[in-house]
C-alpha cells in the first residue's frame, strides 16, 4: 500500500468534509477519501454495531487489503 503524508493545511480540509473526490487537472476523477471520524447517531438511534466491536472486528486477522489478495491469485 501506497502511503502520502499530508501537512496541517490538507488534513484541516480533509476532516473537514465525510467525502472527498480527488480529480486531475483535467477533472478525470483519480478517487475518493471517506473519513474514519467517528460517526454520532440522533437521539434514539441504536447504531448497528458499537465503536468496540468495529475496533474489533478491525484487529481480527484475516481482513486483507486487495494488493494482498490479488498477490495471493497471482501465487495460485
Amino acid at each position: 500500500m501506497t502511503r502520502i503524508v499530508v501537512d496541517k493545511e490538507m488534513r484541516e480540509k480533509l476532516l473537514k468534509s465525510k467525502t472527498i473526490e480527488f480529480v486531475d487537472d483535467t477533472g478525470a476523477i483519480l478517487g475518493a477519501f471517506i473519513s474514519r471520524q467517528p460517526v454520532s447517531y440522533p437521539p434514539g438511534v441504536i447504531p448497528p454495531i458499537s465503536d468496540e466491536e468495529r475496533q474489533r472486528l478491525l484487529a481480527e486477522p484475516g481482513i486483507y487489503t486487495t494488493e494482498e489478495v490479488f498477490e495471493h491469485l497471482r501465487s495460485l
